[in-house]
């Protein structure tokens, strides 16, 4: 990840540590009130490799997706039922109306500006996935909305996963047709990505990189792609018809 200015004392590492239960009656709340927001709007639904993802996060891990609505932090929410989820976020992020409110109620954690900070980061993740929960990392960084393709990667996300030995699960946020906001949403799973044991840290961070923006480029390509048209075989036969 690039290094950002300081904004704020590394010391206190900059987010939320909300109890349990204040987490869960956010999410309920949030639950409540965007999941048929969502679904009016953007005819929001979640597809794709759901159980499965669910299933390899079981043990705690990241998950990564791409970054183009100011809300798609709590849809990424709505798809991981049951799971503490711990938002990775720009310091700018947390002062933007309502979306940096949420962020913070939802886990929020500010990319640390030092080294200092990086040590304190990586001590709360160490028990984030000791406890079996779930880092969520946009590797593009910046918000750029509705945009439809797959921009650069920071490593970050990647080099969390192969520092502590868990898996990367990629989702993919794509634009719909038919919704009553005229762009709708959805959001795909896609499979869980390990890397090979024995593999050293740096290089299996480069691999989870490499296998999981390969997917999502192939997920983005797949909804962008026309529906095939049907082929006509040749004229209908005129035998059969009344007179």
């Amino acid at each position: 990840m690039r290094p950002l200015p300081k904004r704020a004392a590394d010391g206190a590492l900059p987010g939320t540590r909300a109890p349990s239960w204040v987490y869960a009656c956010v999410r309920g709340v949030v639950r409540a009130v965007f999941w048929p927001a969502f679904r009016a709007l953007y005819g929001f639904r979640i597809t794709g490799e759901r159980q499965q993802a669910l299933k390899a996060l079981r043990g705690g891990g990241v998950v990564v997706c791409n970054h183009v609505h100011v809300l798609d932090c709590v849809m990424m929410n709505l798809a991981l039922p049951g799971k503490r989820v711990w938002v990775l976020s720009l310091p700018e992020n947390f002062n933007i109306p309502v979306a940096g409110r949420l962020v913070r109620l939802l886990g929020g954690l500010a990319v640390p500006a030092s080294p200092g900070g990086y040590r304190l980061l990586y001590r709360r993740l160490r028990a984030v996935f000791a406890n079996g929960q779930v880092l969520q990392v946009y590797p593009e960084g910046e918000l750029v909305p509705w945009c439809g393709e797959l921009r650069g990667f920071h490593p970050g996300a990647f080099c969390f996963a192969a520092r502590f030995g868990v898996p990367v699960v990629p989702f993919v946020l794509r634009r719909t047709k038919g919704a009553l906001a005229g762009r709708g949403l959805e959001l795909c799973a896609l499979s869980p990505v390990y890397a090979p044991q024995g593999m050293r840290p740096r290089q299996a961070a480069a691999f989870l990189e490499e296998q999981c923006r390969a997917a999502m480029q192939q997920a983005l390509a797949r909804a962008e792609m026309p529906a095939p048209r049907a082929v006509q075989t040749g004229r209908k036969s005129s035998k059969g018809r009344k007179k």
